[in-house]
Parts: structure tokens; sequence; C-alpha cells
């Protein structure tokens, strides 16, 4: 990361203004490419320890995200469409690899309205999601599936939906979820409750 954290910058158009030490914050190619998505363009004379961490960065990227698509006159401030579709997305996700494209419309319906392909289109854009299409047999048509991604923002997703749902006395299993959410979910209590799992 390190080798790379000044071309990134350069690239993204982001002066650290010499906070060289947010390179050393930035563990991992991932990490740094998400601090550069929501940076891009910016000049940083300071920044929180805590902005840099990974569930904060995820966190930033979702909105960052949901302000493109807003800028767009895709939805009011108000709303939190594409926030609201990848925790939709992610519970979807949760026990498959792929979904087929009717079936990720008809429970969309509800959450994004008459704009579910837009949103389809725009997280795929976004890379959270990518669609290809499968044989449907010799006289069939192909069939349009979706998977997942970026598999550490599914963790982090799901861990933010655990957490919420969690009670300070409740005693989790590590073995119903995977280990990329029960990593995310640990992050989440020890930054917001001081508490280890």
């Amino acid at each position: 990361v390190k080798s790379l954290f000044k071309d990134y910058c350069n690239y993204y158009n982001i002066d650290v203004m010499g906070n060289e030490c947010i390179c050393g914050q930035l563990k991992t190619p991932l990490s740094l490419k998400i601090f550069c998505e929501v940076y891009k363009g910016r000049n940083i004379s300071g920044i929180s320890e805590n902005s840099l961490i990974i569930t904060e960065l995820f966190k930033n990227k979702i909105e960052h995200v949901e302000n493109i698509f807003r800028e767009d006159g895709k939805e009011a401030k108000s709303d939190a469409i594409i926030k609201n579709s990848l925790i939709k997305l992610s519970a979807l996700f949760l026990n498959k690899k792929e979904i087929e494209y009717s079936e990720l419309i008809n429970e969309f319906k509800s959450d994004a309205g008459k704009k579910v392909e837009e949103v389809l289109i725009f997280l795929e854009s976004e890379g959270f999601i990518r669609s290809y299409l499968k044989d449907g047999g010799i006289l069939e048509p192909s069939i349009k599936y979706y998977s997942w991604e970026m598999q550490p923002i599914l963790d982090y997703l799901i861990a933010e939906q655990i957490f919420e749902t969690i009670d300070d006395d409740r005693e989790i299993e590590g073995d119903s979820v995977s280990l990329g959410t029960f990593q995310m979910l640990s992050i989440l209590l020890l930054e917001r409750k001081n508490k280890f799992i």
C-alpha cells in the first residue's frame, strides 16, 4: 500500500497536505481504493484515525455513492435508496452466490419502486454487484444473473445488521456467519461498544 499511496493520491487528485501518516493507516489495497474514491479531488488537512478504519471507510463509501445517486437527481435528499438496496442485497446474498434477475426485480419492487433497473445498473457501475448471462438451453433464452462483487463490503453490511440487533448480554455464535462478517462485527463492537468478542 505504501508504494501505491502517492500514485493513487495523484490519480484521484487528493492532497494529503503533509499528513503522510494516513498512508500508514491504510493497510490493504481495498482500503486505499475506497479512501481515494471517498476523498477524490479534496484537500485533507486533518482526518481522524477512526475514519480510516475499514468499517468507517465502508460506511463512507456507501454514503459517497448515495450522494452520487442523489446528485444525478435520482432520489431526494431524505431517501436512502442505495443504502437500503445494499442492505436488501446483502440479505439476499447471505446464502446465495448468484441471484436471477427476475428474482431481484421482484424483491426490489417495494424498496426501489420504478427505479429498480436504475439502481441495479448504478450498483453494478460502482462495483458492488456484477451481472452475467447463463445459457438457458437449446431452445431457451439466456438468463441474466447477478452476483456480489466486493465480499468485504458484503461482510460489513451483514455485520451492521447483526450489530443493530444484538444487546450487550447476548453471546454471538461465530459459526452462524462467515469469518469476514465475524471480523467486521468484532471491529464494530470494539469501535462502538468497547466490547471484545
